[in-house]
């Protein structure tokens, strides 16, 4: 027997995160016109990089939108193709089997994720899941309804393939700009999952000067990691991954196959097709963006 297409539910927004528009798009397609208006434009950009509906997922859509603006829900239905605006993220209960909590602020998680964990609905919680482990710890004890990632571990530019021909792996540096509590967790997730023997951690230094924030860290299997978030000053997305035979910038370039490779995993796992990410990982992800945290 066929599976059925899944509906799902989107929430948001938080200031400075257009996921609701993009991630809807890549389930349902979306309005040219429209997505014109939408006030993040590189979304429109590489959305019309892509053709529509081979390059949609499929099996899904999105079917419900709450925001906490009801002319922003309506803009974003309009544009991505989204059947029912809700009036209070509540009124979506019953109605999808899935929610992706497309806001990055990741204090009100805990709270707008509550509802639906406890009524049973799988959860696609926007990065960073939490800014403290303890915090974290409490989300994830609902278990497998619980999915959390930064896309950008998915990202072909970041794949593992990349560190062939660079012996063993010594150092990664990571740089992206904008806020270490939301943006920091785009390098310290990929450059984690590119390490998994890292071991434990040994050491770390956090320093501040001006927008710009770093956390350097040492690892009990002999590397270390540096990541630096650079506020308002703009500067490149990209890990420098250096071994004892080689050394390689990796710059992220393609936030379309990201987020529908993160998106495909939601859908995956909600099918049981595959486990669900590792949480130790996550947690030293949120480990790392805590002690970076002043």
């Amino acid at each position: 027997m066929a599976e059925r297409d899944l509906n799902f539910g989107v929430i948001g927004l938080s200031e400075g995160n257009g996921h609701p528009y993009s991630w809807s798009a890549i389930f349902n397609g979306y309005d040219k016109v429209a997505m014109r208006k939408c006030p993040f434009p590189a979304i429109p950009e590489y959305l019309a990089e892509q053709k529509f509906p081979e390059d949609s997922i499929k099996g899904a859509k999105v079917s419900h939108i709450w925001t906490q603006d009801l002319s922003i829900s309506k803009e974003v239905a309009s544009a991505s193709l989204i059947e029912t605006v809700c009036l209070h993220p509540d009124d979506m209960i019953g109605r999808v089997d899935g929610v992706l909590l497309a806001r990055d602020d990741a204090e009100h998680h805990k709270e707008m994720a509550e509802p639906f964990l406890e009524n049973g609905i799988p959860v696609f919680i926007d990065k960073p899941i939490a800014l403290d482990v303890k915090s974290a710890q409490e989300i994830f004890s609902f278990g497998d309804l619980v999915y959390s990632c930064s896309s950008l571990r998915f990202a072909e530019e970041f794949a593992l393939h990349h560190l062939e021909g660079l012996g063993d792996i010594h150092f990664i540096k990571g740089t992206v700009p904008n806020s270490w509590e939301k943006y920091a967790v785009h390098i310290i997730e990929p450059a984690l999952n590119l390490i998994p023997n890292r071991g434990h951690l040994t050491a770390w230094n956090r320093k501040s000067k001006a927008e710009s924030r770093s956390l350097k860290a040492d690892w009990s299997s002999g590397i270390t990691t540096e990541f630096i978030t650079t506020g308002s000053v703009r500067s490149p997305l990209q890990l420098t991954i250096t071994g004892n035979e080689g050394s390689k910038i990796l710059k992220f370039t393609d936030s379309f196959l990201a987020f529908k490779r993160s998106l495909q995993y939601f859908l995956d796992l909600i099918n049981g097709k595959v486990a669900n990410l590792p949480r130790e990982l996550t947690l030293d992800v949120v480990d790392l963006i805590e002690k970076g945290i002043e």
